[in-house]
């Protein structure tokens, strides 16, 4: 009894926060956990290489990977002073949105993808696929991609099986349709 009460409350407060029978949804939490990269050792070619993660909290962002769910390997741009084009973006936590809506005009469709919020001044970030299914830095301008490294034969800044990744991370998301609110945090591992 105690619990309908509290949920009419809840629903006569915030009544566009939900529908009849459900809760708010929780937000897709994602950390991206950068390898270490000797700033001395970057060059045009260089990248940081990292792995996605869903987590259900961003409490100790250095804790061991238990209980974080591996979804997908990552590759950057190097730091680059934040340079829009050249750069990955800053460590820290990020709101964003998934989204398939259709690319701009003469922009790549990169289907499902993640749109982060609060990079100013710096737009259009995303967590996305590669174009091909063998990528490698030359197809992001400061964005991360998913995909494989562990395929043999692949040099350091290359991921295989991209789309495959990004269909993981779109499955663990859930229903596109749901909207559910999507938190980054990137940080560096030590």
């Amino acid at each position: 009894m105690r619990v309908q009460i509290l949920a009419i409350i809840a629903f006569s407060m915030f009544p566009n926060s939900f529908a009849w029978g459900q809760l708010p949804l929780q937000p897709f939490r994602l950390r991206v956990v950068r390898e270490h990269v000797d700033a001395a050792s970057l060059n045009s070619d260089s990248c940081i290489a990292g792995k996605l993660y869903q987590v259900s909290d961003f409490s100790d962002p250095t804790a061991n990977p238990k209980g974080m769910i591996w979804l997908s390997d990552t590759l950057e741009l190097p730091w680059k002073q934040n340079a829009s084009n050249f750069s990955s973006i800053k460590a820290g936590q990020y709101k964003a949105i998934a989204t398939d809506a259709s690319p701009a005009p003469g922009e790549p469709n990169l289907g499902w993808r993640i749109l982060l919020q609060g990079t100013e001044p710096r737009y259009g970030i995303l967590i996305h696929v590669g174009t091909r299914n063998l990528t490698s830095i030359r197809n992001t301008l400061g964005c991360i991609l998913v995909g494989a490294q562990a395929a043999s034969g692949l040099g350091p800044c290359q991921l295989a099986d991209s789309p495959k990744f990004r269909d993981k991370i779109r499955s663990a998301y859930g229903d596109p349709s749901n909207k559910r609110p999507v938190e980054l945090q990137i940080v560096e591992s030590r």
